[in-house]
């Protein structure tokens, strides 16, 4: 579990990622970078690219949730579709 503290919050992120035979789907993206950006590290660990993923869900979008969507002005899944699941 990643666990960070920012302006005295506690924050633990964890995206989630599904591999099936019909695709590869993840369940948000985290921050995108530091200081509790670790998506890209875990997803090379697990033997994914960024265009093996083929579904996103964000489950809301605060940036905790969204912040691994795009760098630099580029998608980062860049072949997948997004889905927002509203709760």
């Amino acid at each position: 579990m990643k666990t960070f503290s920012l302006l005295s919050a506690s924050l633990s992120l964890h995206p989630m990622l599904i591999k099936t035979p019909d695709g590869t789907l993840l369940f948000d993206t985290g921050t995108g970078g530091p200081p509790a950006g670790s998506l890209m590290t875990s997803l090379e660990a697990a033997d994914v690219a960024p265009e093996d993923v083929t579904h996103i869900f964000i489950s809301h979008s605060h940036f905790d949730h969204v912040g691994g969507l795009a760098k630099d002005g580029a998608l980062v899944f860049p072949e997948c579709d997004h889905s927002y699941v509203s709760t």
